[in-house]
């Protein structure tokens, strides 16, 4: 069988982290994130980036849709990628909400977005929210870059929204066996009680990487409880990572910024945001 030139150029993977973590709890962590996440300065800031309609997006990691659905609103064909069947649940919820033109604009799909390559002839694709934070090492990061730039036509854009850190893993991130309250914890309209906590326990602090056990437990209001338990590898990215991979794939930074106010970015500002065009194959 011939080779297609996206598998010459790039070998898929799972990442190592568990792809069922979230099983059995989705439905509450869902509404719990919809709870939490209210922000949108980042869609804001995105807007302002982006021409007129129409343009043909991709949001790798959509979620609930905070960013694909305004996005949708203002007119974009957008395809959101996730591999939560109750976060895509919870975001064709809130589609089947908008006018009949909006929803014809949205497509999602349930994948991995590392076993799997990316839609094509796109002109923008977002790596917002975090979203590197859900990989466990710089292999499986560098792997979006790279599949974003298989996915944009040549002079597209790229846009990524991240935390990060320089150097070596920061101290606070040093401390073992200690359980912190972590995402999701809350209390759903049903009246259901999430608590999420999570315990590091070990470092690498040259990599930056981190692993962490996780756990849930869920209340129900008839006091019913379900109990998740997992573990997951975290890679904070630092700027110069995330510069390199867009170099190696093709891609040239035309704007990086600290905040989504558009300050310059400096090593100490709080987030890397970074708008590259793509040149084509590097």
């Amino acid at each position: 069988m011939a080779v297609s030139i996206k598998e010459k150029a790039i070998n898929l993977t799972s990442s190592i982290n568990q792809p069922d973590m979230y099983d059995c709890i989705d439905f509450y962590i869902s509404e719990i994130y919809n709870q939490t996440e209210k922000q949108n300065n980042d869609v804001t800031l995105i807007k302002s980036l982006l021409k007129d309609p129409p343009l043909r997006i991709l949001e790798p990691f959509c979620g609930n849709g905070r960013v694909l659905i305004p996005l949708a609103k203002e007119g974009y064909q957008i395809t959101g990628i996730d591999h939560s069947e109750q976060m895509l649940k919870g975001l064709r919820r809130q589609a089947r909400t908008l006018p009949l033109r909006v929803q014809q604009r949205i497509t999602l799909k349930k994948e991995d977005v590392l076993s799997h390559f990316w839609p094509d002839n796109c002109d923008v694709v977002i790596l917002g929210a975090n979203c590197l934070y859900e990989l466990a090492n710089p292999m499986e990061q560098e792997i979006c870059f790279q599949l974003a730039g298989l996915s944009l036509n040549p002079g597209g854009y790229l846009y990524v929204d991240s935390d990060h850190m320089e150097g070596n893993l920061h101290q606070t991130w040093r401390q073992l066996n200690q359980v912190e309250n972590s995402f999701p914890t809350g209390l759903c309209s049903d009246g259901t009680v999430v608590e999420g906590s999570r315990e590091r326990y070990w470092f690498d602090a040259e990599q930056r990487l981190v692993k962490y056990r996780g756990s849930v437990k869920i209340t129900t209001p008839d006091g019913r409880t379900l109990n998740k338990n997992w573990e997951q590898q975290t890679h904070p990215p630092s700027a110069e990572d995330i510069i390199k991979y867009l170099d190696r794939y093709g891609f040239e930074v035309e704007q990086c910024w600290g905040d989504h106010c558009k300050t310059p970015y400096n090593d100490h500002s709080e987030r890397v945001i970074i708008w590259a065009s793509h040149q084509g194959a590097p």
